[in-house]
């Protein structure tokens, strides 16, 4: 009958670690926006959200780059490139995990003579 009590407790301690960890982890979350700089050396960008002000993002030592749907590399990305960003909060920190680049969708407006 204990061994029996210890293993319950056991689960049990189990699945409060597993639902305490699930409630303080932090949802992933989309940002899209204009490139204002990118610094390859440090791995990070500065995106004018359309949402308003200017984020600092650091791109996660798995973060993957995406131009035109293609593997790219950070350095690739340009001022005024129109971006979306999927990035995780660490802390302080915006952790870039996925940036995705559409340069062939650009608009371009004007008359043709």
């Amino acid at each position: 009958m204990s061994l029996t009590v210890k293993t319950l407790l056991a689960i049990l301690l189990i699945v409060l670690l597993v639902l305490s960890q699930s409630a303080f982890a932090v949802p992933t979350t989309e940002v899209k926006g204009t490139v204002l700089a990118v610094f390859p050396d440090q791995q990070s960008l500065i995106v004018s959200a359309d949402s308003g002000g200017n984020l600092t993002f650091v791109l996660d030592k798995q973060g993957k780059v995406f131009l035109d749907e293609r593997p790219g590399k950070l350095a690739d990305l340009q001022p005024g490139d129109y971006v979306t960003v999927i990035h995780d909060l660490q802390g302080e920190r915006l952790l870039a995990m996925e940036i995705h680049c559409r340069r062939d969708s650009r608009v371009i407006t004007g008359r043709l003579r």
